[in-house]
């Protein structure tokens, strides 16, 4: 097995300040705790409804590929167990083409095989706010392939 350079552990610290609070990076008034909690309170049910849906791409024949070989793509499919569901990662990282997502052994590939392995759905793992961009770019060049995101905020919510 090689070594990339992207190869590398994450370590998650929750903490929080005693004396005084402040509102999140996103402007959310909502402390955060209680932003923890309803995550908390929506993984299971969330996890579930995930499994189910790509169940059903999966069981009608479809490929399905994961735009995106970076954290937020690869914590999506850890999270809720749904590597077993995508036939492929695409990256438009050239360093990354020919490796594997960690845990779930995708392979990964240039965004220019998307054609070529007959993707039905494509699902963003891409930063949430490059979203628009990501979809007007592979819209033109693939009108048939389903687009959609990672995020159950997002319009293009598989969920």
């Amino acid at each position: 097995v090689s070594q990339s350079r992207y190869d590398s552990d994450v370590l998650v610290v929750l903490a929080r300040k005693i004396a005084a609070y402040s509102p999140t990076a996103a402007g959310s008034k909502a402390p955060p705790w209680d932003l923890i909690n309803s995550f908390v309170d929506e993984y299971a049910p969330r996890a579930k409804a995930y499994q189910r849906r790509f169940g059903q791409f999966k069981n009608s024949g479809q490929r399905i590929g994961l735009l995106g070989a970076g954290h937020i793509a690869n914590l999506f499919l850890k999270l809720y167990h749904l590597g077993g569901y995508f036939d492929f990662a695409f990256d438009d990282d050239p360093f990354k083409a020919g490796l594997r997502m960690p845990g779930s052994n995708l392979p990964i590939l240039p965004t220019s095989e998307i054609a070529d392995r007959n993707i039905g759905t494509l699902v963003l793992g891409v930063n949430r706010n490059a979203e628009e961009r990501v979809v007007a770019r592979f819209a033109h060049d693939h009108p048939s392939l389903r687009l959609g995101s990672i995020f159950p905020d997002s319009p293009l919510s598989l969920l």
